[in-house]
């Protein structure tokens, strides 16, 4: 696999975005600062700040921190995404995840 294959695959998409908007809104009705649950994962606010607008994905495991820190499940960052629909960009995600499994296909 090329190089710009591998970073294709790695890149943000519009769930990471959704999730990234839900971290942030979680954050804010506690009143916690992005350096506060960045503290308390062990991250800067830079990063948190990268995760909450979507522009780096968010791994299970520190998903899973940030939901303790911010006293919710998991599943709260996925409320009100619907499998098949893209609530940010308009195309579905399935349409996204398609694509890519062709691209990959290809190579």
């Amino acid at each position: 696999m090329n190089e710009n294959a591998q970073s294709a695959g790695r890149r943000s998409t519009s769930v990471d975005r959704f999730v990234g908007a839900r971290i942030r809104a979680r954050r804010k009705q506690l009143r916690f600062t992005q350096a506060e649950l960045g503290a308390e994962v062990g991250l800067s606010f830079k990063q948190i700040r990268k995760y909450e607008r979507g522009e780096n994905r968010v791994g299970a495991s520190r998903l899973y921190e940030i939901a303790a820190v911010l006293d919710v499940a998991v599943d709260y960052f996925f409320d009100g995404l619907e499998a098949g629909e893209n609530p940010l960009n308009g195309p579905q995600i399935e349409a996204e995840a398609l694509a890519r499994q062709e691209l990959v296909s290809c190579v």
